[in-house]
């Protein structure tokens, strides 16, 4: 995981982010892509002339685009690692999916109270860009991958991707503990997995844990809680995003409550 790409925006989240990937760009002796999409108004970018004050609205947008740049690399410059930094005009999801062609892994923070369009740019760049996601809360200031790590296991091509893009991760994890929860059909039993990442030389403790009263996020997320993880690696809209946006589902219920950075592939 030697390319990093890393959304930057002034948002609540940014410097959670921002101390996650620095960690993950040191842990593997990697780079920092920053990405600082520039978003403008779409009437505006439909019909400049249908605004008056299009000149000063620009100027405005980008003057604060580039005074957070400042706050951004002043700080980025007492760290001991490598960086760059891409300024690209339009919206979030779009600008890191099409930046992300040859990246190991996009940095994003998940949902807030405040910052609801988070939920949406992750959605986006999870299910349509081909890096998988390190999606972090706010509030951590630090992403120590020796923590214990758990894997979700549900024998589907989302959690199949999930569990080989995190490899390079789980090598570095005190302990991995691979989870499932309800009965599983032998073709996607949890030791096809085992088996897998024992071939990568990492040793797996499973987990199987019934579902009754509690949803598969929170018998999850809860799970990840017990066993002290720090990371938990998952398998990103099993269902249609509609569908989870419409009843809800697991990923959508992690990015909305979970305190631990999500490791999501699709």
């Amino acid at each position: 995981m030697r390319s990093i790409l890393l959304h930057i925006h002034s948002d609540p989240g940014q410097y959670s982010r921002l101390e996650a990937a620095a960690d993950l760009a040191r842990l593997f002796e990697g780079q920092l892509a920053c990405i600082q999409p520039i978003a403008y108004p779409t009437y505006v970018a439909a019909d400049p002339m249908a605004y008056a004050g299009t000149p000063a609205l620009f100027e405005a947008i980008e003057a604060n685009a580039r005074e957070f740049r400042q706050v951004i690399e002043t700080r980025l410059a007492r760290e001991a690692l490598a960086w760059e930094w891409t300024e690209v005009p339009g919206d979030a999801a779009t600008a890191m999916v099409s930046e992300s062609r040859l990246a190991d892994l996009i940095v994003l923070s998940q949902t807030e109270h405040d910052a609801p369009e988070m939920l949406s740019i992750v959605g986006d760049v999870a299910v349509h860009a081909r890096a998988p996601v390190l999606a972090v809360p706010r509030g951590d200031t630090a992403f120590d991958a020796g923590n214990p790590a758990l894997v979700a296991w549900n024998g589907s091509h989302e959690a199949a991707n999930a569990l080989r893009a995190s490899v390079p991760l789980l090598a570095h994890a005190e302990s991995v503990h691979l989870v499932t929860v309800g009965d599983q059909p032998e073709s996607h039993s949890a030791s096809h997995a085992v088996r897998y990442l024992a071939r990568h030389g990492i040793v797996v403790q499973t987990h199987e844990r019934p579902h009754r009263d509690r949803s598969i996020a929170e018998t999850l997320f809860d799970t990840a809680r017990e066993l002290e993880a720090g990371c938990l690696v998952l398998g990103a809209y099993g269902h249609s995003r509609f569908r989870e946006r419409l009843i809800g589902g697991v990923t959508r219920w992690m990015l909305d409550h979970s305190t631990i950075p999500l490791f999501l592939a699709h």
